[in-house]
């Protein structure tokens, strides 16, 4: 099926942002933040000075926020715009209600919340925090945020941000003897001649228990 003539026109575009939350139903006064290491949305330096200005004003005594590692950036919110997008494809949609109705029919997970109408009635008040920030905080900035994962505010440290990366763990591997145990046990049972890899999966040198 051919697109039609719409594929080369640029109709009205509408930014849809998620939030999950795992624990609670309510403001709690500690915050647990993870997100993805967009930089646009998430990783950069404005975020960092609105959290901090949160426990600065007293809204919450400790925030941190976690960034997931590449190769494992599938978390709760993007099984919930999975949800979404099953159903967006199968609905003819014309406006912003019909995809805030659509985000409400996808899942008992997902509740629409409209920041505003087309009227100009504002639901959501949004602010220019970029600019509130220049004038109210130092503009000093992180160096090596991008390398960064782990960062805590806490208002019992006014104007300190805690930073750390994530190290890697190793896998532990299989003991000695769970792998003489495959060798002897499974390998006979391997579809290949190779022995499931088997063979080369005990160190010969070492001993049978």
């Amino acid at each position: 099926m051919q697109p039609g003539p719409i594929y080369f026109l640029t109709p009205r575009k509408c930014s849809i942002f998620g939030v999950c939350c795992e624990s609670v139903p309510h403001q709690v006064s500690n915050l647990h933040l993870h997100a993805d290491n967009c930089s646009g949305q998430n990783k950069n330096r404005f975020m960092m000075q609105y959290l901090m200005w949160r426990t600065l004003t007293g809204l919450n005594h400790e925030i941190t926020i976690s960034f997931l590692l590449v190769g494992h950036t599938k978390f709760s919110p993007d099984w919930c715009f999975g949800l979404f997008k099953q159903l967006f494809r199968r609905t003819k949609v014309g406006s912003i209600h019909d995809i805030a109705e659509v985000v409400q029919r996808s899942a008992t997970v997902n509740h629409p919340q409209l920041i505003g109408e087309y009227d100009g009635t504002v639901h959501v008040q949004t602010y220019n925090w970029s600019s509130f920030f220049a004038s109210v905080m130092l503009q000093t900035a992180l160096k090596g945020i991008s390398q960064m994962h782990h960062f805590r505010f806490a208002a019992s440290h006014p104007g300190v941000v805690f930073v750390k990366n994530s190290d890697e763990i190793p896998p532990p591997g299989l003991t000695l003897e769970r792998q003489w145990y495959l060798y002897h046990k499974i390998r006979e049972f391997c579809p290949d001649d190779k022995g499931c890899g088997l063979s080369n999966a005990v160190d010969t040198t070492s001993i049978d228990p």
